[in-house]
């Protein structure tokens, strides 16, 4: 009886349905926690005194550069990189490798250190400024539990904007808008969505926010204007 009824539900299009629709809801509710976590530090932060990009992608001679976050303000830009990791973290400088211990298992992955390091190193050509300006971040889930032996900051959500205010002298005094411009016009994410002035048409779904007509590399969509904290999308 069980036998037939695992088959059954094994050879049910039904079940398979389900069984995608709710891996995919834990993916979309794993995600969009992290993000409103991360959006609300960010939103703590004084909007006169620190200009917020995320999503930036800059090519170099080497290769393409994702960076998550950069924050451009007179006490230095601030170069963060998220990592979706909980549980205990083991790791150091020299480290390649990083340790997850979850359930009494090892999962081994990049030094998010070293990552963050060769980020700084293609935006500081790109902007034509020392490196000593620009101060990277790696920031966890605040469900880690760190155990690191390093000398560059490592925070978690929840004090991201604590850290980030943490830097009280001024070091760039002039052309923070121009270092904004820069980073925006080389910004590979920019030059395959445009934005269209036209009235919105539509609310979005999702936040409430206008819906605009954006210009991407397979033509005209809809995305809603409060990007990127809300991502919603739908064809035209």
């Amino acid at each position: 009886m069980i036998k037939i009824v695992g088959n059954y539900i094994i050879n049910n299009p039904l079940f398979w349905i389900l069984l995608v629709l709710i891996i995919l809801f834990i993916i979309f509710y794993r995600e969009l926690k992290k993000n409103t976590s991360i959006n609300k530090a960010l939103k703590r932060l004084d909007k006169k005194s620190y200009i917020v990009l995320n999503d930036v992608i800059i090519n170099s001679s080497r290769k393409e550069y994702a960076f998550d976050t950069i924050i451009i303000s007179k006490y230095g830009i601030f170069i963060i990189k998220y990592v979706d990791y909980d549980s205990k973290i083991y790791g150091d400088d020299r480290e390649l490798q990083w340790i997850q211990l979850k359930n009494n298992k090892k999962i081994y992955f990049d030094n998010p250190v070293r990552d963050l390091h060769s980020n700084v190193r293609v935006i500081s050509e790109l902007l034509d400024l020392n490196e000593k300006y620009f101060i990277p971040i790696v920031c966890f889930t605040k469900e880690a539990t760190l155990s690191l032996d390093i000398k560059d900051k490592v925070t978690q959500v929840e004090f991201l904007d604590d850290v980030i205010r943490s830097y009280k002298k001024e070091i760039i005094k002039y052309g923070l808008m121009e270092i904004k411009d820069t980073i925006l016009t080389s910004n590979k994410v920019n030059t395959n969505i445009r934005v269209i002035e036209k009235e919105s048409i539509d609310k979005c779904p999702r936040c409430g926010n206008k819906l605009i007509v954006r210009n991407g590399k397979y033509g005209d969509f809809l995305g809603c204007s409060n990007y990127p904290d809300c991502k919603y999308t739908r064809e035209l």
